[in-house]
């Protein structure tokens, strides 16, 4: 587990994508526009994915594609707009996805 909650962040760094045995990812009450794609290399994510409170305009589609075995995504306090396809495709996989 990694908490870097509340502290302003706008960007991480690349090598976050190394730590592959995460399982859970919490970076709630930041400043990130997007998810990093590095994300996408977290391989074992099989746990939560806190994106909540920050400035999320989008949720690119490869979030789905790249972690399979998620169990929960917040996106809440975003403003994002979120693919419907996307999210179904999460929800249908057993995510739950809070909006």
């Amino acid at each position: 587990m990694l908490i870097l909650a509340d502290n302003a962040l706008t960007d991480l760094p690349p090598r976050i994508g190394r730590l592959r045995r995460l399982r859970t990812l919490d970076l709630g009450h930041n400043a990130l526009t997007s998810p990093p794609e590095e994300v996408g290399e977290l391989t074992g994510l099989d746990g939560c994915l806190h994106l909540h409170d920050n400035r999320l305009r989008t949720v690119p589609p490869w979030l789905g594609r790249e972690l399979p075995a998620l169990e929960k995504l917040d996106l809440r306090w975003n403003g994002t707009v979120v693919d419907p396809g996307l999210v179904g495709e999460l929800e249908r996989r057993g995510c739950v996805v809070l909006r």
